[in-house]
């Protein structure tokens, strides 16, 4: 292998372990919630309400920007 597909190879192996890394942290938070609280977190979660009707409450952009930081320092 020539020394620039070498290289290329190393930069993408440390890009895949870095993904692995942040989905493991994201899988261990996550396990914690309830699957209401990961459906929100999520950006949506669907109520069936007393009279049949479903109602979607949308995860506001917001949130997820104060959240998050705070699992990835």
């Amino acid at each position: 292998m020539n020394p620039q597909a070498a290289l290329l190879k190393a930069n993408i192996d440390a890009d895949v372990r870095e993904i692995e890394s942040l989905y493991e942290r994201l899988a261990n938070y996550a396990a914690a919630l309830t699957t209401t609280e990961q459906a929100i977190l999520a950006g949506y979660y669907t109520n069936q309400t007393g009279n049949g009707q479903r109602v979607e409450i949308l995860n506001d952009a917001r949130l997820s920007a104060i959240l998050l930081p705070s699992f990835f320092p």
